[in-house]
């Protein structure tokens, strides 16, 4: 769910999210090694997790729109397990600004801190007994911090050219 205001050029998005995930996973593999011997794998796994979200931007545009600045946070988190369901350990602050460069070139450029959940493999992930292996190891999401910066290129009304390095 999600709304956006527009009030005297500023805009402002605000919204959450739920996603309830099911992860499922049947392996069987026999494997005979160099030495003749046979292994077995054989487990089936099923992971049922809750996903929440809040987000919330707020941009505006000045110098006669050539400039647009735009600020946010985000945060993620799930019940999983105690590190990842504390929403103040995955905050997500970004920033962003774009320059009018001439009608239809502009210069971008953004840094932001970004948190992604771990692949379900790895989270469903259980030993012969049945109990998830890595949910009392501490995993967490994983971070990633950006710096954004680019040229675009708008070539008609509906199509656009980017070159960014981060």
């Amino acid at each position: 769910l999600e709304h956006t205001w527009r009030d005297n050029g500023w805009k402002w998005n605000v919204g959450v999210g739920y996603q309830n995930a099911t992860f499922t996973n049947n392996t069987y593999n026999r494997i005979v090694t160099a030495s003749g011997e046979e292994i077995e794998i054989d487990f089936n796994s099923e992971l049922n997790l809750n996903r929440y979200s809040v987000f919330s931007q707020l941009s505006k545009s000045l110098l006669k729109n050539r400039l647009t600045l735009s600020g946010g946070i985000r945060t993620d988190f799930s019940d999983f397990n105690s590190e990842m369901l504390n929403p103040l350990e995955q905050l997500s602050p970004r920033i962003a600004a774009s320059l009018s460069l001439a009608p239809k070139w502009s210069l971008n450029t953004s840094i932001g801190r970004y948190f992604q959940i771990p692949p379900y493999t790895i989270l469903g992930y259980r030993d012969a007994s049945g109990k998830l292996v890595n949910k009392d190891l501490g995993i967490d999401y994983i971070r990633s911090d950006h710096f954004v910066a680019g040229v675009e290129y708008l070539s008609t009304k509906n199509s656009k050219i980017t070159v960014e390095g981060f």
